[in-house]
């Protein structure tokens, strides 16, 4: 769980929290009414910043890998703790957090890594990865 804490996360960082707080729970009902049964759940959440703005102990903060189920309050404790500030006017460092949360993933079992920013971002990143990948080559 990826969650943006940079200073223009200002007016929805409550909601990014709460988002985070109640999602193992909206899982869980999701999951019920078609039936499924979650084995275990754990969480790490990285909190990401900006590289080029902030001190380098602030842009990217990992915390353990939680079990929702036995570590739901350390988990809670986490994220209530998380208050945004700093960033510069670049992007903010979506893409590493993702590759973070992508290198922590268990190849054996089911893994799903979400970003969690303002829509502004999101556009940004998108437009990086399409002009990556629709760049011409030289021939």
């Amino acid at each position: 769980m990826c969650i943006d804490a940079t200073g223009s996360m200002g007016h929805l960082i409550e909601e990014v929290k709460s988002a985070a707080l109640t999602f193992h729970d909206k899982l869980q009902t999701k999951c019920s009414a078609k039936q499924k049964k979650i084995g275990q759940l754990r969480v790490k959440v990285i909190i990401f910043r900006d590289y080029w703005a902030d001190p380098q102990e602030m842009a990217m903060i990992e915390s353990e890998f939680f079990d929702l189920e036995t570590q739901g309050s350390d988990f809670e404790n986490f994220v209530r703790k998380i208050k945004e500030s700093g960033g510069g006017d670049e992007p903010e460092n979506g893409l590493e957090a993702l590759a973070l949360a992508l290198q922590s993933l268990c190849i054996l079992s089911m893994n799903i890594a979400f970003i969690l920013t303002e829509l502004c971002l999101l556009k940004a990143l998108y437009n990086k990865a399409l002009r990556a990948t629709c760049r011409p080559r030289n021939t």
